[in-house]
């Protein structure tokens, strides 16, 4: 019988005797025809080729540039945030490799422990930074930090406890701050009021002294929209970064320069919950609470140019750099006075959950504890797939939203240490249009960045190897039960394709010809590539030039009529040695097949597997790479579930998978 429920998304529930799918570097895409082999497919996630290794980008401070912590590009130029430093790279052109931009500085900027997500926008003449608490504007030569004013007067001390005499009043922005008091200076360690601050130590009795103090801006996280860089800040009180304000800030149009005005904030006022994060979408600035959300939009007010704009949205915000605009949509992980996390999606300002319990479940149980406040969201868009990417610190796999299909997959490395499927090799993504190249197998555009590590890649579909490792792709099936009888399982199929040679694809140069060019042959390379083969002359016989992934062409070669080798144990055969066209050309996708394909089962509902069992697949019928898994003797159970691994650097697309079995009794 098809086993039609085969492809499909993760969902496993707590007791995974009730549900345990699980897929793992493999998302179904709809067949828009309704009349494929099946409704839906198994498409392998892409992989990544190295594109460059920052790591060293700073001759002075070596292993500085590492690991990478946000990603900007804009007008074809590609910047990058990685571990205390942030700078400019050149893709030497399409196809090319990393380097520092020339005549370029590398800047510091700050970090924590967490190498916590780096943010940055453009307002098409400089950029603004917000890196672990900290904001910075790059002019497009230096990297400066962000600060406020300059608050000056005269005041009072005795021992810690400082009061307000003249000039400006204290302002909770002073609080974690450096202040001079009578040329000497301190940290301020709370400001009670506007008229009374205490300090990090003694400063005596002194009255109606100067003191001067000029806070930076700390910034949570930001946005871009309609001429002003925006904000939400957090104050220090004894740890790294909390936002528990709900102030944001806003520079001046079309400056991010400092000083920023310390009166040009105004605060999220729909409902008392701290601000986490601020997100622009179109034409609205989105202010993330804890529990509620509001949207605001420019109101064209001088004095401060945004107002909230539509009722109070009853989700809030786990993670501050969970926000991300989908397509005229805004996702994020969500939480509101009743609990979380929950992945929400709104289409103007209607959140709607897309999450399932079953990813909630996975999201809440995470190690470390509460990873998911920490989680960083990317959207991309790839062979018609608008993909929700969100990662999570920690060895989680990351979790996946197509939004096309509205189903969710997992990402991940295998790690055999462990072992178990850990986390991806990418957390951070950013799109040049001008730097990808058709010409050149899977420079795509598509630009990530390992967290764990200096590394750029490409990210393309054409790659079926994470940076040269094997990728191992599972899925593990629903339940298959018979009112709890026990059925007797004789043999289990997938229809795939898993690499291979292709059929030789015609090109003609004019009217079609004679087309008699059959592929053939092993694959024995370690990559995946396509060999274009061409008519180059005719005669008696005629001949054939070919070349490999668009590499230099071979000089002529007579046509036998007999099989003949390219390269890598790929063959071609022309059936006949003479009436060919001259310019007329064939193309063949060679690709690695997967080092293993091995099926395991589990006879207790999911909750332990047995020994995986490998198989060798079926020969493909000439000029065809279609090929036929097969397991047998599978055996009985009352509850069976099947789960496929597919490890290798191979393509993979499954189609079907088929069961014979006989219904037992009880």
């Amino acid at each position: 019988m098809k086993f039609d429920a085969f492809v499909g998304g993760s969902y496993a529930l707590p007791s995974v005797q009730a549900n345990c799918q699980r897929a793992v570097n493999l998302y179904p895409e709809l067949d828009e025809t309704g009349q494929g082999k099946n409704k839906f497919t198994y498409v392998g996630t892409p992989g990544v080729h190295l594109f460059g290794d920052v790591t060293d980008f700073d001759a002075l401070v070596p292993g500085a540039c590492t690991p990478i912590r946000g990603l900007f590009s804009g007008g074809g130029r590609l910047w990058v945030a990685a571990g205390t430093r942030f700078f400019e790279v050149d893709g030497s052109g399409p196809g090319g490799t990393a380097a520092l931009k020339a005549g370029t500085s590398v800047h510091t900027i700050a970090d924590d422990a967490d190498h916590s997500p780096v943010q940055i926008f453009s307002n098409g003449r400089e950029l603004f930074v917000i890196a672990s608490g900290r904001a910075y504007r790059h002019d497009g030569v230096s990297l400066t930090a962000i600060t406020f004013d300059t608050f000056t007067g005269t005041c009072n001390t005795n021992g810690t406890a400082v009061t307000w005499v003249s000039g400006d009043k204290f302002d909770v922005l002073m609080q974690g701050q450096t202040i001079t008091i009578n040329a000497v200076t301190y940290t301020v360690t709370e400001v009670a009021s506007e008229t009374a601050l205490t300090v990090d130590a003694g400063a005596g009795v002194q009255a109606g002294v100067a003191f001067s103090c000029t806070p930076a801006l700390k910034a949570v996280t930001g946005g871009f929209l309609d001429g002003y860089f925006i904000t939400n800040a957090w104050i220090d009180n004894g740890s790294a970064l909390d936002a528990n304000w709900n102030r944001f800030y806003v520079s001046e149009l079309w400056s991010g320069a400092s000083p920023w005005d310390g009166l040009r904030y105004d605060v999220k006022s729909g409902h008392p919950d701290n601000l986490v994060a601020v997100h622009v979408d179109g034409q609205y600035l989105w202010l993330f609470g804890s529990q509620t959300a509001e949207a605001w939009a420019n109101n064209g007010n001088p004095d401060f140019p945004f107002a909230r704009v539509a009722p109070v949205i009853q989700q809030g915000c786990l993670s501050p750099w969970s926000p991300v605009s989908l397509g005229g949509m805004i996702g994020w992980i969500g939480m509101d006075a009743r609990g979380g996390p929950v992945a929400y999606l709104a289409e103007g300002f209607q959140p709607r959950r897309v999450s399932t319990h079953a990813v909630e479940y996975a999201w809440r149980t995470m190690s470390p504890s509460q990873a998911a406040r920490k989680a960083s969201s990317f959207a991309y868009t790839q062979q018609g797939h608008l993909f929700w990417v969100i990662n999570f610190p920690g060895t989680n796999p990351a979790w996946v939203y197509d939004v096309t299909t509205g189903i969710w997959h997992e990402r991940a490395a295998w790690n055999s240490l462990i072992p178990k499927f850990s986390n991806p090799m990418y957390r951070y993504h950013t799109f040049l249009a001008e730097w990808e190249d058709v010409a050149l197998t899977g420079v795509t555009g598509h630009i990530v960045g390992d967290p764990l590590s200096g590394n750029l890649y490409h990210l393309s579909p054409e790659y079926y190897d994470d940076n040269g490792s094997d990728i191992k792709r599972r899925r593990t099936a629903p339940h298959l039960s018979n009112e709890n009888r026990e059925n007797f399982y004789h043999r289990m199929e997938i229809d795939a394709d898993l690499g291979g040679i292709s059929k030789a694809v015609y090109v003609p140069t004019g009217p079609a010809a004679l087309n008699d060019a059959v592929s053939g042959g092993t694959y024995t390379g370690t990559a995946s590539t396509t060999f274009t083969v061409q008519i180059d002359a005719a005669g008696t016989p005629d001949t054939f030039k070919w070349r490999k992934s668009g590499g230099a062409w071979t000089a002529g070669v007579a046509i036998t009529g007999a099989t003949q080798t390219l390269s890598d144990g790929v063959t071609v055969r022309f059936y006949a040695t003479t009436g060919h066209a001259v310019g007329d050309a064939w193309t063949i996708a060679a690709e690695v097949e997967p080092a293993s394909v091995t099926l395991s089962v589990s006879r207790n509902g999911g909750k332990t597997f047995g020994t995986a069992k490998a198989v060798a697949p079926s020969a493909p019928h000439q000029d065809d790479r279609g090929k036929r898994f097969v397991w047998r003797r599978i055996g009985g159970a009352h509850d069976l579930v099947p789960q496929v691994d597919i490890t290798g650097k191979s393509k993979v697309a499954i189609f079907n998978a088929y069961l014979e079995l006989s219904k037992g009794g009880a």
